[in-house]
């Protein structure tokens, strides 16, 4: 069945790029999402608040890549509200973006074969270099054809451009042939913790100058996590 229409407002949220503001370039996880010249999908994992949305916003555009935003939620788990959404704000980025599926969905067709004519048109229409981000993919059920989907469309992306998804839960075994064929790149949680130089530029960009032992415990007590300094910062202004 369709879930019914959001409001026009929620619809617009969910596909915009959050702004980057003053984050703080992290060029070593730039290299990395780089990765070689057949990298289509970049895989951006880790626990909550150690700046995957954020890493992925700052990486479009200190790479210049157009960009189409999907945020996800629970009630994504509807295949047919994914592709309204997605659908809706594609063609309003470039005009050969995909016609609506959301008949064919309710038709029943098979949803790999969905999610492969959809990605397949929506790069088609798209002028190079372009992203792709699925924002916090970990909000759709285990249980949802929704991956299935994503999963079969993620192979029709073409070279210059690039699927981004940000997961609490790293990359399906599913997927491991795109890692050891170099299409798919992943950071992890590990990666994705601050190194002490970070954490002073992050720290600077905050109005806080951290040097010295004042660095050393502010790395010891956050361990690199980026929400762990960003708390730890703002009770030090509140005191």
């Amino acid at each position: 069945t369709l879930s019914a229409p959001k409001p026009h407002n929620v619809a617009f949220a969910k596909t915009t790029r959050p702004a980057t503001g003053s984050a703080m370039p992290r060029e070593r996880l730039f290299v990395r999402l780089d990765a070689t010249p057949g990298r289509t999908i970049a895989w951006i994992s880790g626990p909550p608040g150690a700046g995957k949305t954020t890493l992925a916003a700052s990486y479009v555009e200190a790479r210049g890549y157009r960009c189409l935003w999907y945020q996800f939620d629970a009630d994504d788990a509807d295949v047919a509200t994914f592709f309204h959404y997605l659908g809706h704000a594609a063609r309003k980025l470039d005009a050969g973006a995909p016609a609506e599926l959301a008949a064919a969905v309710a038709q029943g067709v098979d949803p790999a074969s969905l999610g492969r004519a959809f990605f397949r048109r929506l790069f088609a229409g798209a002028r190079a270099p372009f992203a792709l981000v699925l924002d916090n993919l970990h909000a759709v059920p285990a249980e949802s054809a929704l991956h299935a989907t994503l999963e079969a469309g993620l192979g029709q992306v073409p070279k210059n451009c690039c699927v981004i998804v940000t997961s609490r839960n790293e990359p399906p075994a599913s997927m491991a042939r795109a890692r050891v064929t170099g299409e798919m790149v992943s950071v992890g949680g590990d990666q994705l913790r601050l190194e002490p130089a970070e954490l002073a530029e992050m720290a600077r960009l905050r109005g806080h100058e951290l040097k010295g032992e004042a660095l050393a415990q502010y790395a010891e007590r956050t361990q690199g996590w980026a929400a762990g300094l960003v708390l730890m910062l703002a009770h030090a202004r509140v005191s």
